[in-house]
């Protein structure tokens, strides 16, 4: 009922700005979209957000979630043709006290150079320099992947003082590799 109450008051905005002459084309193709799915009263389905999840994709922009609810999302143009299957990018779960968070990266074909302890050959993840490993990936350059990882506290506590200068604070398991693609 709340999606149908929304699409009506899209279809009404559509349409005056439509009578009004400041728009185009895309809005008219949109409010016949809108139209045929009213008169059709076709409900329309929005996949759930798992109670646990903490950042969703919508198919087009990732969402923040609070409470299982879209928090707010970034606001890049998507068309239907391009958009993905939505799904939950992050999950939250506590246990026992120990805090782990399921999370989906994006894994560059090559490996960087960096410093750490020590100069060494990072992972580009998300866009940005990984010094950490994922245990149970096995890397091969010139792919790119998609992987859903656990990550966890190493030591069992935020407390930085329990836990080695040269130590990550987190660790990060293979749950699954989404996707593999040669570049």
């Amino acid at each position: 009922m709340k999606n149908l109450k929304f699409l009506s008051l899209c279809l009404l905005i559509a349409g005056a700005l439509t009578l009004s002459g400041c728009i185009g084309e895309s809005i008219d193709k949109t409010t016949k979209k809108a139209q045929e799915a009213l008169n059709k009263k076709e409900p329309i389905i929005e996949p759930s957000i798992p109670a646990d999840c903490i950042s969703w994709f919508d198919g087009c922009n990732n969402c923040f979630v609070i409470d299982g609810e879209i928090g707010g999302c970034t606001r890049k143009f998507c068309s239907e043709e391009v958009s993905e299957k939505p799904r939950c990018l992050k999950t939250r779960l506590i246990i026992e006290g120990i805090e782990e968070e399921e999370m989906v990266l994006t894994i560059g074909p090559e490996k960087v150079d960096c410093i750490g302890v020590g100069p060494q050959k990072c992972l580009v993840v998300n866009g940005e320099m990984f010094y950490e490993s994922i245990e149970g990936f096995n890397y091969k350059s010139g792919f790119e992947y998609e992987v859903r990882v656990k990550k966890s506290l190493t030591f069992g506590t935020r407390d930085t003082t329990k836990i080695p200068a040269d130590a990550s604070m987190y660790k990060y398991e293979l749950i699954d590799i989404l996707s593999k693609t040669e570049k």
